[in-house]
């Protein structure tokens, strides 16, 4: 802020006057900016009249250059009729124009060429054969037989830029011979800008479309050739339709008013001529009009100031001064200074009137705002301090730096002199142990015996409000009735007053004490003071608690996720033991939850061979070698086999004191491994194996961690029965089922012989019925039972007599109905064994035929069991290939022409299309 006792700053500045001149200032604004827009108004008429003066005078070139344009049209189509121009006149012709040519000051050559573009005649001496066959003008004169303009161009012969005109030769026939040219120099537009009386300074600029600089007057020499497509000059002429005016910075860098048109308008290629004026010749008459104008104002501006300097001084400053030093008096404490000037009606006179009574009030009022501020700053620094000890609550991430904290902030943000945070301990001593401190007291807290018992030690504020469960305040140490070591050690430190306050609501809950020492006496004589103190140690005592009750609900959400993640391991596990009967599968996940779960590097289960007694590497994860997979350790050899024969788990917690303990420690020292546990693997009171864990660092082992691992390997033990036993089944099981098949083909064998069959019959419709469903896509169990009831295809004839089965004649009615049963008797033989229950279909069916009139059941079509639909054809097929007693074997192509013609009737016709393709 600006202060008003400052005298170092302007008086102007800082004085009433300066409004008053604002308003002078406002009061003749109005005048400068009529001027102002006035200026600006004739401005704008004199650019726009300048610009309009130089395009009149590029008009008046673009019509002297059309006038001589024209001229030199009429002297080429005199001089194309001369006989002296004509190609055949040599060395004549040259002299000849040469002389015409001083009456054309404008021109700057003249001369002839022939159709082939070679100039024959010159009024400008040829140095070296010149061929202008190339040159636009000459080929639009001979295309065109009339007069042809060029462009603006570097005469070959004399050196200089000028246009070129020409016009053909013709003879009395009108034939061509040849080309009348003439070169028009710029030189006349120098001479016309000379006369024309232009402004001082002005420019005329010849520019074509590429930008190249063609003529320039004055300062032609530097000009003249250069290329300016960057110039504003060229950009504006460019951008504009033919001719204009424009604003611009001219080629010299000069600021001018522009006008410029085409120089010839006839002739392709733009060339422009532009003629600049200055703009300071333009405004110069109007600036100086302007300026006269501006100092009239002026003058009036400081008349009116110097009156308004005067009248302010007397009517209005004498007494602002004197107002302004009473003012001062009373901001220095002086509150018995007054104006001295009389009240009187105006508004000056309220505000000296206003000033002295604000100087009585405040000078009653300064006694009672001193004593509030004396105890506002002590609310206040008692506020600072539990506002900052709350922030260093919020913060704490442990208890340690949060009692450090606060104690740190009530001596650098409170300002008392001392502060310490100790607990009281439930010993029997009953000891108070200090926690953390800060200001002046320092080692003295752990030097000395505290107490907060009821004997001599006990007997000081702290131990005092340890019992009493409330704040202790002493304003004098040095008259408190104490004479423990401890008080007067805090008075040796300059502390003169104390505040013990206690962490905790009730004797016998008091967590400890926060203490704070003031170093002068009634230091804590504030009421609010201490109660803002009280409320800060509650909430010590608050975030106390809270930090102990998150550590301890982290510690349990630790545990618990731990634990669910353990779960969840042996879930996993489970879930392999019962999906899989791959041991290998089931223990590397076993292995990998292990290694994951423990916080090891690598482990392994090692089997034990119930027949060599051998402990032999079966699965593990994590070893950076593969050596360890050819291990055979015997019982009791290394930590392994100890752990196996003593059925006692083996820990070593560093392998690097006796890498030897392990039999395989040669294998092991490229691993780097230092801890190690192995644990037996016991099922059904047998040992299965051993588990190991090794680690690349010492294990942290607690009880939780061994109580896993223990179940880990009670799994691994499980898993490993159950393998072992579900081997010893199916090798069971493979026994049995072979012997069952034994059973079947000897029971096979046996009917052969008792029917009398031809030797081998039930073998090869066996093997043949197998070979034929396999082709028709039945699954592999399908084709076991298929194999089985052609096999028994025939056991129901155990029922039927031997004096029908094997009776040498024909069957009577009687007979075939006992015959007939024979499928019956198969299917109540073979029902009530249910391992022969799916290979019924055969036995039951295959004498059923495909229009119904077989037997016993009469089935139709696909009521019939494909097996035994299967069966039926190879059935007649073998019995129709096979000698009987009372008929020979029926030829191959007999028996197949045979089963083609059953189709439909006795067989299934799908299935005889299939057969008839196979290859028998």
């Amino acid at each position: 802020m600006t202060d008003p006792n400052d005298r170092t700053r302007p008086r102007l500045f800082s004085s009433l006057r300066l409004p008053l001149f604002g308003l002078v200032l406002l009061a003749i604004l109005p005048a400068f900016a009529v001027v102002l827009s006035f200026g600006i108004s004739e401005r704008r008429s004199e650019a726009a009249r300048a610009k309009q003066e130089a395009l009149d005078f590029a008009h008046l070139a673009a019509h002297d250059q059309q006038h001589v344009v024209n001229s030199t049209r009429e002297l080429l189509i005199l001089l194309s009729g001369q006989d002296e121009v004509w190609p055949t006149s040599g060395h004549e012709c040259s002299g000849y124009v040469a002389g015409v040519m001083p009456a054309y000051p404008s021109v700057a050559n003249l001369g002839a060429a022939t159709l082939d573009g070679n100039i024959y005649c010159s009024a400008v001496p040829l140095t070296a054969p010149v061929n202008i066959t190339d040159r636009g003008y000459f080929q639009r004169a001979l295309s065109s037989g009339d007069f042809s303009v060029g462009e603006f161009q570097v005469g070959r012969i004399t050196g200089r830029v000028a246009i070129n005109m020409g016009y053909p030769i013709h003879d009395e026939s009108g034939a061509l011979h040849g080309v009348v040219y003439a070169a028009l120099s710029l030189d006349w537009l120098g001479q016309l800008a000379a006369g024309a009386g232009l402004p001082l300074g002005s420019s005329v600029t010849v520019i074509d479309s590429l930008g190249t600089v063609l003529a320039r007057f004055p300062e032609e020499e530097g000009w003249v050739g250069q290329e300016v497509p960057e110039a504003p000059l060229y950009m504006a002429i460019t951008q504009g339709q033919g001719e204009g005016v424009f604003e611009a910075v001219g080629l010299d860098g000069e600021h001018r008013l522009f006008g410029y048109t085409s120089l010839v308008a006839d002739r392709p290629g733009a060339v422009y001529v532009s003629v600049g004026i200055p703009a300071a010749q333009a405004y110069a008459r109007l600036d100086s009009a302007i300026t006269r104008a501006g100092l009239a104002l002026g003058g009036l501006f400081l008349l009116g100031l110097v009156a308004t300097w005067a009248g302010s001084e007397f009517f209005i400053m004498r007494r602002t001064r004197t107002l302004v030093e009473v003012a001062r008096k009373l901001a220095a404490g002086d509150l018995s200074a007054r104006t001295g000037i009389t009240h009187a009606g105006d508004e000056l006179g309220e505000v000296t009137a206003a000033l002295d009574t604000l100087a009585e009030t405040n000078q009653n009022r300064l006694e009672e705002r001193d004593r509030a501020l004396a105890q506002l700053s002590t609310v206040v620094r008692a506020l600072r301090t539990l506002g900052e000890s709350n922030q260093a609550l919020v913060r704490a991430e442990n208890e340690s730096d949060l009692l450090q904290n606060v104690c740190q902030v009530i001596v650098t943000s409170g300002g008392y002199i001392a502060a310490w945070v100790a607990f009281a301990e439930q010993d029997e001593a009953r000891t108070i142990r200090p926690m953390a401190h800060a200001g002046l007291i320092g080692e003295d807290l752990d030097s000395l015996p505290l107490s907060w018992g009821e004997g001599p030690q006990g007997e000081n504020p702290v131990g005092l409000a340890i019992r009493s469960g409330r704040p202790q305040v002493f304003q004098d140490l040095g008259a408190a009735p104490f004479h423990d070591a401890w008080t007067r050690t805090t008075l040796d430190r300059g502390c003169a007053s104390v505040l013990v306050l206690p962490l905790g609501s009730a004797p016998g809950e008091v967590l400890g004490v926060l203490a704070i020492y003031a170093g002068e006496q009634g230091g804590f004589a504030v009421e609010e003071e201490v109660l803002l103190l009280e409320q800060m140690a509650r909430d010590l005592a608050y975030g106390i608690g809270a930090l102990r009750t998150r550590r301890a609900r982290e510690s349990i959400e630790s545990q618990l996720e731990r634990q669910l993640d353990r779960l969840q391991s042996l879930r996993a596990i489970d879930n392999a033991i019962v999906s899989s009967l791959d041991l290998k599968v089931t223990l590397a996940v076993l292995l990998d939850q292990a290694t994951t779960q423990l916080h090891a590097e690598a482990a392994d289960v090692l089997l034990l061979d119930p027949h060599s007694l051998r402990l032999e590497h079966f699965a593990s994860r994590g070893f950076r070698t593969r050596a360890l997979e050819h291990t055979k350790l015997r019982l009791g050899e290394g930590q392994a086999g100890r752990a196996a024969a003593t059925r006692v788990p083996v820990r070593i917690d560093d392998l690097r004191v006796s890498p030897g303990t392990l039999a395989r420690a040669p294998l092991l020292a490229e691993e780097g491994f230092v801890g190690y546990y192995a644990l037996p693997l016991i099922a059904k009171g047998e040992v299965k194996g051993v588990i190991e864990i090794f680690g690349r660092k010492p294990f942290v082992i607690d009880r939780e961690w061994e109580e896993f691992l223990a179940t880990l390997a009670g799994q691994a033990a499980v898993a490993i029965d159950s393998s072992r036993l579900f081997d010893g089944l199916q090798r069971s099981n493979a026994d049995l089922t072979l012997a069952y098949d034994a059973t079947i083909e000897g029971w096979s064998r046996a009917l052969d012989l008792r029917d009398k069959e031809t030797e081998g019959h039930t073998q090869r419709v066996a093997q043949m019925t197998e070979q034929m469903a396999r082709e028709m896509g039945f699954s592999e169990t399908a084709l076991l039972h298929i194999r089985r009831g052609a096999l028994l295809h025939d056991i129901g004839k155990m029922g039927v007599p031997d004096t029908v089965l094997l009776k040498p004649g024909a069957l009577t009615e009687a007979e075939w109905e006992v015959m007939r049963q024979h499928p019956v008797y198969a299917y109540e033989l073979l029902s009530p064994i249910a391992y022969l229950a799916p290979a019924i279909d055969i036995p039951y069916a295959h004498h059923e035929k495909w229009d119904g009139s077989g037997y016993p059941r009469g089935l139709v079509g696909e009521a019939i069991p494909l097996a035994a639909r299967v069966f039926a054809v190879i059935d007649v097929w073998d019995a129709l290939r096979s000698d009987r007693p009372y008929r020979a074997a029926w030829p191959a192509a007999k028996a197949l022409e045979h089963i083609r013609a059953g189709a439909g009737s006795h067989f299934d016709p799908k299935v005889v299309e299939v057969f008839l393709r196979m290859r028998w």
